[in-house]
């Protein structure tokens, strides 16, 4: 009862309470992979190939989050036959298909696909992080979502750049929801000094906090990372 009542008394202290309402979590749909990195896609093809316009296809069924038409147009093709790409670009399209599949909560085939793409890119942030995503909503796994996870932060080191951070967040996340608590704040801790951190990262990390230090029942320490959350937001 005193983790509830908490959070009645966190979200009466905002005036825009319907905000804060939300109970905080590593959103996974707003950290959607749609970034179309054309690159490496780009660096590899100067003229079209049928395994190229595919790739097109694929990118922007991705990017207006078509994953029906994605499943359904794509669902038999093999990327790992495709005699004229690279590794990199047939782990690209596995990956495309991978999202189309997590997003449609099919997640077996999302894990199949990340598998197949890892095989060919291992050190694939993107793909670690849909595998990852799927172990922790799709298939309900935390330990091998953890495993996954680490292994993101083991290739982008600690940084203020979106990956790690939203990683650590959702490492922190299982962890609190384990009631592993002194291990999530210590996966925190790494992001302790975050003043100079985008606002909107800030208060997500100081809103992890506060969830941390509820479930020990530490009300007074989690309403000051809760208010210190609700300060910047309000200044934003």
């Amino acid at each position: 009862m005193k983790y509830y009542f908490l959070f009645s008394l966190v979200f009466l202290i905002n005036s825009h309470s319907a905000l804060y309402a939300e109970v905080w979590s590593t959103n996974l749909k707003d950290r959607i992979q749609t970034q179309i990195r054309s690159k490496s896609f780009n660096q590899w093809h100067h003229q079209e190939t049928p395994s190229s316009l595919t790739i097109k296809k694929m990118q922007a069924l991705a990017k207006d989050r078509k994953w029906k038409d994605l499943i359904e147009q794509f669902s038999k093709e093999n990327f790992g036959n495709w005699n004229t790409e690279s590794p990199t670009i047939k782990a690209e399209a596995y990956h495309f298909r991978a999202q189309a599949y997590y997003f449609s909560k099919n997640g077996k085939e999302s894990e199949i696909d990340c598998k197949a793409g890892l095989a060919l890119n291992p050190k694939s942030e993107q793909l670690l992080l849909t595998l990852a995503d799927n172990y922790a909503n799709n298939l309900k796994d935390e330990e091998l979502a953890l495993t996954t996870y680490r292994k993101i932060i083991a290739l982008t080191g600690k940084t203020n750049g979106w990956l790690p951070i939203s990683t650590t967040l959702a490492i922190a996340s299982i962890l609190t929801d384990q009631v592993k608590t002194d291990e999530a704040l210590v996966v925190l801790d790494q992001y302790s000094d975050n003043k100079t951190m985008a606002p909107v990262w800030r208060i997500k990390i100081l809103r992890a906090y506060g969830h941390a230090y509820a479930a020990q029942g530490k009300e007074k320490e989690s309403l000051e990372k809760f208010r210190e959350a609700l300060l910047i937001e309000s200044q934003k």
